[in-house]
């Protein structure tokens, strides 16, 4: 599998997470809980790009 969604890799960590498409007015992001949960995934490199 190339990619995953954050949802689908519950409770798994992966050596580098791209956190992408985050969009403060975007209901997948309207919780903090949700943005930690998907950059706590990453173990050595984590790289958040945010939609302007």
């Amino acid at each position: 599998m190339l990619y995953r969604t954050y949802m689908k890799f519950n409770g798994c960590e992966s050596p580098i997470v791209f956190v992408i498409d985050v969009d403060k007015d975007d209901l997948r992001w309207s919780q903090n809980s949700e943005l930690y949960t998907a950059m706590s995934r990453a173990q050595s490199l984590l790289i958040v790009v945010n939609k302007k």
